[in-house]
């Protein structure tokens, strides 16, 4: 992922081995229809892990279960530090809420795509329940880094009110 390389070459993370290996994983386990992708990810992850130990000769400094801890943390986006790996990481994979907004479209129609078996009305309630749930409903910042509140922020704003409003039409 193209900010993770971003961070990584600025030198904003600790563990970057770990945040991509959590970026690669992270969603490597996904059914719309169920609540629990990213403990399932993380169990994927792993079972990586543990196979990747057992044919290799790792470092002991790589810490694999961090980035299953990353990988957790998709879940809700809350509770990462600012300037931490976590930090970079769920900014990572908010990204997209703050591209341009032809980019943002795209990625809305695939997230109806992802909820085709759920019909149109309640398709449009709980997303616009679920965009509710994010800045700028709330008041808070949606990212966690200086960088992409600076460079996304009120982008997202902006595109995460134009679907809502689209939603309610």
């Amino acid at each position: 992922h193209a900010q993770l390389r971003r961070y990584k070459a600025a030198g904003r993370l600790a563990a970057p081995a770990v945040c991509e290996l959590a970026l690669f994983f992270h969603d490597a386990v996904y059914d719309a229809r169920r609540a629990d992708n990213e403990l399932r990810s993380a169990q994927l992850f792993a079972e990586f892990c543990a196979d990747l130990r057992r044919a290799a000769d790792l470092p002991p400094s790589l810490h694999l279960e961090q980035a299953a801890g990353l990988i957790l943390r998709t879940a809700n986006h809350m509770d990462a530090a600012e300037g931490s790996d976590a930090a970079a990481f769920l900014d990572c994979d908010l990204h997209t809420l703050g591209a341009a907004p032809h980019t943002y479209h795209r990625y809305a129609e695939g997230v109806r795509l992802e909820y085709a078996h759920v019909d149109e009305a309640d398709y449009r309630r709980g997303r616009a329940a679920v965009l509710r749930s994010f800045p700028p409903e709330t008041n808070d910042h949606l990212y966690f880094t200086p960088l992409m509140r600076d460079e996304r922020e009120a982008m997202a704003h902006a595109n995460i009110a134009a679907e809502i409003r689209l939603l309610q039409a």
